[in-house]
């Protein structure tokens, strides 16, 4: 009995993380629609199990992590314990962290370093064992994995395996593109396995061969005779991955080498009229357009093969056919108009991909002869179509194809602006309508003939009961004012004063506030119009070709320009009155330039002129992209001081010292102060973060504005178009366009000239960036003509037992470490270290110790801590010894929670044998801070809202110090807007620290505010030890 109560009680204290992957699914999988908790609580459950010693149970949570990863969840963390199982010798074990290494783990996780010689140790084992380690490599590799693991994977070439001569092909690519200097010792061997025995080698060899190439294709010409033999043996022809991928490389070579290409054409021309698999068509095509297409008859023969593939009845087959087609119009685009018929049935194909290469496909075969009927088919399309996005899709494709080479392709602007005005009235996503709004107004003004026609119809627009009422109509009310306010001198008299009058009408005052300015903006420019009139013929000049249009206008007399004058005042006062800021600035600066005109009016005095001035330069069209290609002037220092004096003035009593201060009396004191030093000063510019900062008197007295609301009764201006619809209204702003266009000129039928868009005489930055890539590219650099030199040759693990050759440091493939410190030197041995922090494991730091040997034998170094042996040296039991000049790397984690002494001390105790006994690894404070971007109203609230201590410390006004490098090396970074007078961090654990510092009284003072006691007294300690005063 008293043995069944053991085991029962056994058996309930055993956790539920001990259950296996299997079970781990099946509560998931009942826990449907409360995932999310059960995925919590089962981490929760799995990082207090991961920590056991049973390497069973840990291989379990691994898995189970493995599959919550898949599931999106974050679980890098278990980085270590990956680490820890890797190493075990039980191959399921290794598998399992393996995997786990390759879908938790990245390549920029600064635990891979203790995956090194785990890996090494690996790819020197079993054939399993290399396999597993093989694509834990190609996963997760980074340049020191490649750098250290380079020579264990080229001796696998050589390995009398297939399968890991295979995997070894196909982990060179990743090798170099990490480590490039890896390819030039290595692709000897790597060129042996294009004649390898077994075809699938070859064909991995050809997999990492194709990613090669496309760097630097040059390098690699004398890959051709080999490739060459492979597509020309018939048994090859079935193995359609090395077919495929040996001719991809054929055809780069053949783009690079003309010689090349010739030699290609028999036997690329011998496979397309073969019976060969769709894979090896479709990259033969694909190479023959890349490298044979200057050989006309092979071009005349791919097009055929890719017209059968695009009317294939497998979507895929059409998918391919599409691209390739693609790919042919970038070398012969007239080639390939023939095709658009079948293009354009692609269009309504049920599958999306297809028809978005078909549209892609379409922009380049539009030709000035079948534009119009191009865009009227796929109208049609259009309106077939019940899928809304596609609609869009297809609406903004309409608009891409006409504007294609500067609209070269447009042979009636007419036409377009008509199109334009038709999509308007569609129902479209308000960005296709911004599109069209854009593009109205971009006609009008880089299309002068076009003026005309389009002025009549914007005015139906604007007038139009259905586009004011159009609930995503706002943008194109808002570019057709702008463009009639521009153009309007093209109106008679009469049009010029009922737009003026439906333009300030009143009941446009319920309209979106962009419209209302828009509006405003539009009749300031009209009423300057209907003052003082102009003929076109005045004021834009003639082509050579054309004769501008002439227009006789009439001047108002001097009583109706009065009864103008006070009908626009009273009309404009609703606009004026208006809660929007920008309609009641525009309707404001309207009524003070009409009132003072009525006012010098009665006086007798002209200002026609003047008035005319603001509305009188043509505006030409100005390239978005312009302001972005001007480069920075190299004079140009954005943070210098633009007022000295200014600066001086604030110096003594700054608004960044408000933020330290706690005692909100002798806040109010100094900002009170500081408003009256400020006032009259004409060099002070206000922050916007004022308010956040200091808190306002109540007691200053507030001036109020009263503004009464009248109600104005104003005629309205009908267009006379009630009860059509927005389309019969376009309808008959055409036909009246016709009409006016034959008594007073017409651009119907013209071309029309387009405005070029105004750009920067700058240079090319295009250029500049292909160049700069070109540099960063370091395998399209490297020279694989040249013989491999001594130096270059991957070093191989050897044991050796006898006493160390001198070698120079020089010849060494491991870089030195950047930034360390000196801990130690003696006759034997010199020891530099280097401390990193993760903010995801703030308890944690890596020591990284850089040893160096100076004598000519071997020893043993032990670094430990707490007299625990971490990491032990030994050049006996190293596969690789440390040579006279030499130097090798120790990694060491210390947990802080492990290490009492640490945050009291700041220092880690070691004691290195055959060094100099207890040294002392000091602990900066600043390694645990992480420097953070803010601007002042988000300093001011934290301190706001948090509890900070206050601390402070000063120095000699004498001291001379780099205020920039202190701080940097603190970790801190300064506040927006502070010049450089406030630095800000966080520190791994969460607390906020602050330093602002000030120059008073000859002393420069650090004035510290934090949320943690014992961090700001490191902090202060650190400046002390900087500043050289203990």
């Amino acid at each position: 009995m008293s043995l069944m109560k053991k085991r029962i009680k056994e058996t309930m204290a055993k956790p539920l993380i001990g259950t296996s992957l299997q079970d781990m699914v099946k509560g998931l999988r009942s826990n449907a629609g409360n995932e999310q908790a059960f995925i919590n609580q089962t981490i929760a459950d799995i990082k207090k199990d991961i920590v056991t010693s049973d390497m069973k149970r840990k291989a379990i949570c691994i898995q189970k992590l493995t599959y919550l990863e898949m599931l999106g969840q974050e679980t890098n963390w278990s980085g270590f314990h990956i680490i820890e199982l890797s190493a075990k010798q039980s191959f399921w074990m290794k598998r399992v962290a393996y995997l786990a290494a390759q879908i938790c783990l990245h390549e920029s996780d600064d635990v891979l370093m203790l995956i090194t010689n785990q890996l090494k140790k690996d790819l020197q084992g079993t054939a399993y064992e290399s396999c597993n380690a093989c694509a834990c490599f190609s996963a997760i590799v980074n340049e020191s994995l490649a750098r250290d693991l380079a020579a264990e994977l080229v001796k696998l070439l050589t390995s009398g395996k297939d399968f890991l001569r295979r995997r070894a092909c196909l982990m060179m690519y990743p090798m170099c593109k990490e480590y490039p200097d890896a390819l030039r010792p290595s692709f000897a061997k790597m060129k042996e396995k294009l004649k390898d025995s077994d075809p699938t080698v070859v064909a991995a060899a050809c997999v990492s061969f194709v990613e090669l190439v496309k760097h630097e294709p040059k390098q690699y010409i004398s890959l051709a005779p080999i490739l060459y033999e492979i597509i020309k043996e018939p048994i090859n022809q079935n193995n359609d991955l090395l077919m495929t991928k040996a001719i991809k490389i054929l055809g780069m070579l053949a783009s690079v080498e003309l010689r090349l290409a010739k030699i290609l054409v028999e036997p690329f021309n011998s496979l397309l009229q073969s019976n060969i698999t769709s894979p090896i068509l479709f990259e033969l095509i694909n190479a023959c357009i890349i490298g044979l297409n200057k050989h006309i008859p092979t071009m005349k023969t791919c097009l055929g093969k890719i017209n059968m593939m695009i009317q294939d009845n497998e979507g895929n087959i059409r998918y391919c056919g599409l691209k390739l087609l693609g790919l042919m119009m970038t070398k012969h685009p007239k080639a390939v108009i023939e095709s658009r018929d079948t293009v354009l049935a692609c269009l309504s194909d049920p599958d999306d991909s297809l028809r978005r290469t078909a549209l892609e496909l379409l922009i380049g075969m539009v030709t000035k002869k079948n534009i119009c009927e191009t865009v009227d088919k796929l109208l049609v399309i259009v309106e077939k179509s019940e899928n809304s996005y596609y609609r869009d899709e297809l609406f903004l494709k309409i608009i891409e194809i006409i504007k294609k080479d500067n609209y070269d392709n447009v042979t009636d602007f007419e036409w377009y602006l008509k199109l334009l005005s038709r999509l308007s009235t569609q129902q479209l996503e308000q960005s296709v309508f911004n599109v069209v709004s854009k593009e109205i107004s971009n006609i009008m003004v880089r299309v002068p003939d076009i003026r005309l026609f389009g002025i009549t119809l914007l005015k139906t627009i604007i007038t139009s009961h259905n586009f004011l009422q159009m609930a995503s109509g706002s943008n194109l009310l808002v570019e057709c004012a702008w463009c009639v306010g521009e153009y309007i001198y093209y109106l008679t008299s009469e049009e010029t004063l009922q737009m003026l009058r439906h333009l300030i009408n009143v009941k446009h005052t319920s309209l979106n506030p962009d419209v209302q300015a828009s509006f405003l903006e539009a009749a300031f420019k009209t009423f300057i119009e209907v003052v003082d009139p102009r003929d076109p013929a005045d004021i834009e000049e003639a082509d050579d070709d054309d004769e501008v249009i002439s227009i006789p206008k009439t001047k108002l007399s001097d009583d109706d320009l009065t009864n103008l004058l006070a009908e626009i005042d009273s009309t404009l006062t609703p606009f004026a009155q208006s809660t929007h800021l920008e309609v009641q600035e525009r309707a404001c600066f309207m009524l003070a330039i009409v009132r003072q005109f009525e006012s010098l009016r009665e006086q007798g005095i002209d200002v026609i002129d003047e008035l005319r001035y603001l509305n009188d330069e043509i505006l030409l069209p100005v390239n978005p992209k312009a302001q972005s290609l001007i480069e920075v002037p190299e004079d140009l220092h954005l943070d210098d001081v633009i007022n000295p004096e200014f600066e001086e003035a604030g110096k003594e009593d700054t608004p960044d010292a408000y933020l330290f201060d706690e005692l909100s009396g002798d806040k109010n004191v100094k900002v009170t102060k500081s408003k009256s030093e400020r006032k009259g000063n004409a060099f002070y510019i206000d922050d916007d973060y004022d308010d956040d900062l200091f808190e306002k008197d109540d007691d200053e007295p507030k001036e109020t504005v009263k503004v009464e609301m009248k109600p104005v009764e104003m005629d309205t201006f009908s267009n006379g178009a009630e009860g059509l619809t927005a389309e019969e209204e376009l309808r008959k702003a055409f036909t009246l366009s016709k009409k006016k266009g034959t008594k007073k000129g017409s651009s119907k039928g013209k071309k029309g000239k387009v405005t070029g868009e105004v750009m920067p005489e700058v240079i090319n930055k295009k250029e500049k960036i292909e160049e700069k890539d070109k540099e960063k590219d370091k395998l399209a650099q490297i020279d694989l003509a040249a013989p491999v030199s001594e130096k270059e040759l991957l070093a191989l693990p050897k044991h050796r037992s006898q006493k160390t050759t001198v070698v120079e440091v020089a010849q060494q493939n491991l870089p030195r470490m950047e930034g360390g410190k000196d801990l130690c030197k003696n006759k034997a041995f010199g020891v530099k270290y280097l401390l990193k922090t993760n903010k995801k494991h703030p308890t944690k730091v890596m020591i990284q110790l850089e040893i160096e040997n100076f004598c000519e034998f071997k020893a043993s170094v032990a670094v430990l801590i707490n007299q625990s042996t971490l990491y032990t040296i030994d050049s006996i039991s190293r596969t690789t010894p440390i040579p006279t000049g030499g130097y090798i790397f120790v990694t060491i984690i210390a947990d802080l929670k492990k290490i009492n002494s640490v945050v009291l001390k700041g220092a880690i105790k070691c004691a290195a044998a055959q060094t100099t006994s207890n040294i002392a690894i000091k602990i900066p404070a600043s390694t645990f801070i992480i420097g953070t971007e803010l601007s002042k109203p988000e300093l001011a609230q934290i301190i706001k809202t948090k509890k900070m201590i206050s601390m402070a410390y000063s120095v000699s006004e004498d001291t001379k110090f780099d205020v920039v490098g202190l701080f940097e090396s603190l970790q801190l970074l300064a506040v927006k807007g502070s010049a450089n007078k406030i630095w800000y961090g966080i520190t791994l654990k969460g607390d906020d620290i602050a330093i602002l510092l000030t120059n008073k009284q000859g002393k420069i003072g650090f004035d510290v505010k934090t949320t943690d006691k014992i961090c700001g007294d490191a902090i202060l300690k650190q400046i002390k030890e900087t500043l050289g005063q203990q």
